[in-house]
């Protein structure tokens, strides 16, 4: 077991250099925007359930059960570099 901080110090390591992932500002608030227009399957593949979309119970379709229903416009975290960057202004 280890701290939220160290954690995320080992987390933010990791993915340095990555091609896929990326974390310009741990603090900034990034807009949803188009970023998750598409089914997320790391949900899934992870059990996040607080994550699957609240409207659809059956588990046979990963398309639309991991497809989640925000609750905020603006999230923290790593990013997919792929992903559009039109949406990253930060709300203060």
């Amino acid at each position: 077991m280890q701290g939220k901080t160290t954690f995320i110090q080992d987390l933010l390591a990791v993915i340095r250099g990555s091609s896929e992932w990326e974390c310009p500002d741990k603090n900034k608030q990034i807009r949803i925007g188009g970023r998750m227009a598409e089914a997320e399957p790391l949900i899934a593949e992870y059990g996040l359930a607080d994550w699957l979309n609240p409207r659809y119970k059956a588990t046979d379709d990963v398309k639309l059960a991991c497809h989640p229903v925000f609750k905020t416009t603006q999230y923290r975290g790593i990013l997919r570099r792929n992903a559009s960057s039109n949406d990253d202004e930060e709300e203060e």
